[in-house]
């Protein structure tokens, strides 16, 4: 596949996520479409990227669903309600926004003569604990039952994005630098290292090599919280960089949060084979042959973050200043 001249939407668009696609849609000659509520956002976006299409719309309403669909070819679809906490509150609104707005999409997908989607998915979507994480999943039931006659759909994972809107290490680092106390959650705790840009490579990557009608996964590292706030105190505190341990306190995990998370159930990659070499492709019927290579051996078992390598805290601070460097 090629992107020159071709129309792709991204839902979502004026996110952490929809904003990292936005720097790899324009290196690819792409005719971007950004459909996004927040009007202030899009102006924003608007200066680093002029020639692209906004359109302000609500994921929920078809008919705006159905306007800014017109044309095009291809769909990146990262609208969702994404808040742990949001989700746990308020579940119906988790369940209209996360499910009930994607069947919607993907019916008008198929009515406008779109040749593939990409449905960003979530590891909480496996072996899910809280609603953000049942709503996920759902909206892959959805995925998987749909059976349009021209639609192409990819699901892809992904963790907590490190960085983006809401996510810990802002917070960490703004406390760090204010010379305060990390408050950690469960030092073991462990997720997927994933950061917006690298997660918007991994979009592309699935949306031009994926069969379609499959879930494509990346093999990424993990990290633990001990080592993040770790990191960002050697870096940052002006009196614990000796001893980042003093900075640190404990408070439990919130509602929904689980010790770790999974990306893949031993059943489901037992159907999948390799997608080049940093990604696993799963049918959405068992179409494919198992098939076995050194990258795969790994993942006889579960793929979580847990059992998956672990970046160092050396390695997190790369990232981190990384991070910083972007925000200047």
């Amino acid at each position: 596949m090629t992107d020159t001249g071709k129309t792709i939407l991204v839902t979502g668009g004026t996110g952490s996520l929809g904003t990292a696609l936005a720097s790899v849609l324009k290196e690819r000659g792409a005719q971007v479409r950004i459909f996004s509520r927040d009007k202030s956002k899009q102006e924003k976006m608007r200066l680093n990227y002029p020639t692209f299409n906004y359109i302000q719309g609500d994921i929920t309403d078809p008919h705006a669903l159905t306007n800014a669909l017109r044309g095009c070819n291809y769909v990146i679809h990262t609208a969702a309600m994404k808040d742990v906490k949001g989700c746990e509150e308020n579940p119906l609104e988790a369940i209209k926004v996360n499910v009930h707005s994607t069947q919607m999409l993907l019916e008008a997908c198929e009515k406008a003569g779109v040749g593939k989607i990409v449905l960003v998915s979530s590891d909480k979507a496996v072996l899910p604990s809280g609603a953000m994480g049942m709503t996920k999943a759902l909206m892959e039931k959805c995925a998987i039952a749909y059976k349009p006659h021209n639609l192409a759909i990819t699901i892809v994972r992904l963790g907590n994005l490190l960085g983006s809107a809401g996510t810990v290490l802002p917070i960490f680092i703004n406390l760090a630098k204010q010379g305060k106390v990390l408050t950690v959650t469960d030092p073991a705790m462990s997720r997927f290292l994933m950061t917006p840009q690298s997660s918007a490579n991994y979009i592309m990557d699935a949306l031009e090599k994926s069969q379609g009608n499959s879930i494509v996964l990346q093999k990424v590292q993990s990290y633990t919280l001990e080592s993040l706030a770790r990191a960002v105190i050697e870096l940052y505190h002006p009196t614990a960089k000796s001893d980042p341990s003093s900075a640190i306190t404990i408070t439990g995990a919130a509602a929904g949060e689980k010790l770790y998370e999974t990306m893949a159930t031993t059943n489901e990659l037992q159907k999948g084979r390799a997608m080049g070499t940093g990604y696993i492709e799963i049918p959405f019927a068992n179409t494919m042959q198992p098939k076995q290579t050194p990258n795969q051996l790994r993942y006889n078992s579960e793929y979580n973050s847990q059992t998956t390598g672990k970046a160092t805290v050396a390695e997190l601070q790369k990232i981190i200043i990384q991070y910083e460097t972007r925000q200047l």
